[in-house]
């Protein structure tokens, strides 16, 4: 995992090899039909390793209401990224709701 930090923010990115290999059944799906060593592409092949980098997002779950939306949001960023963020630094950026079965119907 690295991390790339300025004085404002900071994100997380990670290699993820099931991403990579996705990525790669993708752009080369003729490496996969016959799944064997012998069939595997040769080196020169292959895609680069950022197809297979994601970027993570800090987030949780609100389930604990006696704190606050801003006091979670601390909570998971020192849990998930291990910084302590004082609720005064935290910045809304945006929201997401629920989607559970009763909205699907």
């Amino acid at each position: 995992m690295l991390k790339k930090m300025t004085s404002d923010w900071f994100y997380f990115f990670h290699f993820f090899p099931a991403v990579y290999m996705c990525e790669m059944e993708e752009q080369c799906p003729q490496y996969f039909e016959n799944k064997t060593e012998e069939s595997w592409c040769p080196l020169s092949d292959f895609l680069p390793a950022s197809k297979g980098v994601t970027y993570e997002l800090c987030a949780g779950i609100v389930d604990q209401p006696e704190l606050s939306l801003e006091e979670i949001a601390c909570k998971e960023v020192l849990e998930e990224c291990g910084y302590e963020v004082p609720v005064t630094s935290l910045k809304r950026i945006t929201s997401y709701r629920l989607v559970d079965q009763r909205l699907k119907d």
